[in-house]
């Protein structure tokens, strides 16, 4: 395994970076939305709180006084759901496994659709003072924030989409192509 590391693209090293650095985060911080204080260490509690207000971020606000459901239904699926992809993703980008392509697929499209609603909300909602961005500058501050959330996934999911499909061995796939555009250039 550590003669993978210099088949690692760019790419590659900034994806892993993602997902590894995305398991404390969801342990820490994006889970306390929706389970009990009493599971995290004083610093998570105390930092988690200083973001809120420092960031104006109305769906990290714990406890929420108004809580958006919608919201805490993706948290729900990035804990059940995403988590355990964070440990494969990262296993299966550092071995470059072709079977990555199809859960990377899905996802990669899971969380880009959870991450729309949460910028347009952040950029066309309306917020209580104390409870969300009220200035221009702190809801692009937000979207600033969130959009990593969409990008890397996004990337992600396009790299995922042009891997090799499994048990197709790369001549194949080749040979394949080249057929088709001979198909093609016939048909012209």
């Amino acid at each position: 395994p550590l003669e993978n590391m210099g088949k690692l693209s760019l790419l590659d090293w900034v994806l892993l970076g993602f997902f590894v650095s995305h398991i404390p985060i969801t342990i820490l911080f994006d889970s306390q939305a929706i389970l009990p204080s009493h599971f995290y260490p004083e610093f998570a509690i105390n930092l988690l709180d200083w973001y809120a207000v420092e960031f104006s971020d109305p769906y990290m606000i714990i406890p929420a006084p108004s809580p958006k459901w919608w919201f805490l239904s993706f948290v729900g699926c990035e804990i059940l759901l995403q988590l355990p992809f964070f440990f494969v993703a990262t296993y299966g980008i550092y071995t470059q496994a072709s079977w990555l392509k199809a859960p990377g697929i899905m996802y990669g499209a899971h969380v880009c659709t959870t991450v729309v609603p949460i910028i347009v909300e952040l950029l066309k909602g309306e917020f209580e003072p104390g409870m969300g961005p009220q200035t221009e500058k702190e809801r692009w501050t937000l979207v600033g924030i969130y959009c990593p959330y969409f990008i890397l996934p996004f990337v992600f999911l396009i790299k995922c989409i042009q891997m090799p499909t499994l048990g197709m061995p790369a001549a194949t796939r080749a040979e394949t192509k080249a057929t088709q555009k001979q198909a093609k250039s016939k048909k012209s």
